[in-house]
C-alpha cells in the first residue's frame, strides 16, 4: 500500500524536530496525515527507533512526551493504536534511568542549499542551564546563530586555521570542521567541559581526526596566553563568551594579544542580554585599539529551532589597528 503523507516533508519535519528536542508545544505536527498502522511505524522509525537516537538517545522524558502526543493524535483520529507504538511507550514508561539534570544527546541536522540534510552533528549536552558549576555544557543562542551564519558564509573558515575561545560542547568548532577549515583548535577552561568536548569530537569525527584539537585555556594565565600567541591561526572565534561583566577584561586582554598578527581577525557571536554588559565589551575592545564591525544577520536563514526570548544576537568582526600611533 502506498502511504500519502500529505507532502514529502512530514517525516523529515518530525525527525528534524525530534533530533533537536523541540518542545512539544512547538512541535511541527501540522499538517498531520491519517495515522494508520503503517504510518505510525514510519513515525517511530524516524524518531524513537531511529538508529541514531538509539545510539545517542534524547532524554527518556522527552521521548515519552513525544509518544504521549503521538498517541493522543492517533486516538483523536480514531485510529487503532499499533503494537509498535504501545511497546515503545511502555518500554519508556518503565525506564527509571531518566535524569533531567544529566547529559543526553541533541542532534543538529545540517542542510544543503536545496533543503536536503547533508550531515548531522550530535552533541552530548546538559539539559540544565548550569551543570557541574558551569554554563558550558549546553549550546547557547549565539552559537546557534553564528553557526547558521557560517553555513551561509562558509568561506569565512574554509581552508582557514581556526582557534575557538570558550568552545563549550563544540557545535561551532564542529561546523567549522565540516565546512573545510584547515584546522580547528577548540579551547575552554573547565575540565568537565573539555571532557564533554572531546567526547563530542569523537562522536562526530572519530578519535583519529587530526584537524580538530582541544586545549585547556585559562584567560587569566599569562603562561597559557603566551602559549596561545604562538599558535598558528587565521581567525579567532567565540560565541556567548561575553555574558558576564567579570570576564570582559580578561577576554579583551586575550584578544589584544592574539590579534597582534596583521592578517588575523576575531569573530564573536554575542547574545545581548544586558545592554550595559554589551557596551562594556565594546568599550574594552575599543580602548585596546580594536576596530569593531557588526555583521547584519537579516539575510541569514534560520536553520535550527531557537527558543523564544533567548535574546538578540550580534556578530562582531574585530580587527586590531596595529598602525595607530599614540598622539
Amino acid at each position: 500500500m502506498t502511504v500519502d503523507f500529505e507532502g514529502p516533508s512530514f517525516l523529515d519535519r518530525l525527525q528534524n524536530a525530534f533530533l533537536q528536542l523541540i518542545p512539544m508545544r512547538h512541535f511541527p505536527w501540522t499538517p498531520t496525515p491519517q495515522l494508520a498502522d503503517e504510518v505510525q511505524l514510519s513515525v517511530l522509525k524516524h524518531t524513537v527507533l531511529l538508529p541514531l537516537t538509539q545510539q545517542y538517545p534524547p532524554p527518556p522524558s522527552y521521548r515519552l512526551s513525544f509518544l504521549k502526543v503521538l498517541i493522543q493524535k492517533i486516538e483523536t483520529q480514531r485510529e487503532d493504536l499499533s503494537e509498535d507504538v504501545l511497546d515503545a511507550y511502555l518500554t519508556l514508561l518503565g525506564d527509571q534511568n531518566d535524569n533531567s539534570t544529566g547529559k543526553w544527546y541533541k542532534t543538529y541536522p545540517v542542510p544543503l542549499e536545496n533543503g536536503a540534510i547533508s550531515t548531522c552533528i550530535t552533541l552530548q549536552e546538559s539539559m540544565s542551564i548550569v551543570s557541574q558549576g558551569t554554563t558550558g555544557l549546553r549550546t547557547w543562542e549565539a552559537a546557534l546563530r553564528f553557526s547558521e551564519y557560517l553555513l551561509h558564509e562558509p568561506e569565512l573558515v574554509e581552508r582557514k586555521k581556526v582557534v575557538e575561545l570558550g568552545a563549550g560542547v563544540g557545535l561551532v568548532g564542529l561546523i567549522c570542521g565540516a565546512l573545510g577549515a584547515a584546522s580547528v583548535l577548540l579551547t575552554d577552561f573547565e575540565d568537565s567541559v573539555l571532557e564533554t568536548l572531546r567526547r563530542n569530537i569523537d562522536i562526530n569525527t572519530g578519535p583519529l581526526s587530526k584537524s580538530l584539537r582541544t586545549r585547556k585555556f585559562d584567560w587569566n594565565s599569562s603562561d597559557e596566553l603566551q602559549a596561545m600567541t604562538v599558535e598558528e591561526a587565521d581567525i579567532i572565534i567565540g560565541t556567548d563568551i561575553a555574558y558576564d561583566p567579570r570576564i570582559i577584561t580578561p577576554l579583551a586582554n586575550v584578544l589584544d594579544e592574539l590579534l597582534n598578527e596583521p592578517h588575523r581577525e576575531a569573530w564573536l557571536g554575542v547574545t545581548i542580554r544586558r545592554e550595559d554588559t554589551h557596551d562594556m565589551l565594546l568599550t574594552s575592545l575599543q580602548d585596546r585599539r580594536m576596530q569593531i564591525d557588526q555583521i547584519p544577520l537579516d539575510g541569514v536563514p534560520t536553520v535550527w529551532y531557537h527558543e523564544a526570548g533567548a535574546g538578540d544576537v550580534a556578530i562582531l568582526r574585530i580587527r586590531k589597528n596595529l598602525h595607530q600611533r599614540c598622539q
